[in-house]
């Protein structure tokens, strides 16, 4: 239940996040590599202008096995309230993909433990 509800939570915060943001262009300048030895992932580092003219560079949350690379072209979306809080619009940067995955595996676990109770399985 509790992954159903954080997944769900998830895709609710990334629908309100882009509900609200502005999309420009920006480039990946860098990439910061996961402390972890076990893991591959990387987070980028990306620069951007705002509407208003500010450079903003911004250092992603979230972690990819395959991140756009430095001088990537991508797409970003940001909050004018809070453009230090910009994402790369791509379903893995925009938090998208895990949302989905978390509500699918509680869903799942929920649906085996009625089964269970029901003495189904």
């Amino acid at each position: 239940m509790v992954y159903t509800a954080y997944g769900a939570w998830l895709l609710f915060s990334v629908r309100r996040h882009r509900s609200r943001s502005v999309q420009v262009p920006g480039v990946v300048t860098g990439l910061v590599r996961s402390r972890d030895p076990d893991s591959y992932t990387s987070r980028p580092i990306f620069r951007f202008t705002t509407v208003e003219g500010h450079e903003v560079e911004v250092t992603s949350r979230h972690g990819e096995a395959s991140p756009p690379q430095p001088g990537d072209s991508v797409t970003i979306l940001y909050d004018r309230r809070e453009p230090r809080r910009a994402v790369i619009d791509t379903s893995g940067q925009r938090g998208s993909t895990l949302g989905w995955l978390l509500t699918a595996l509680g869903l799942f676990l929920l649906t085996m433990s009625v089964l269970t109770a029901l003495d189904i399985l």
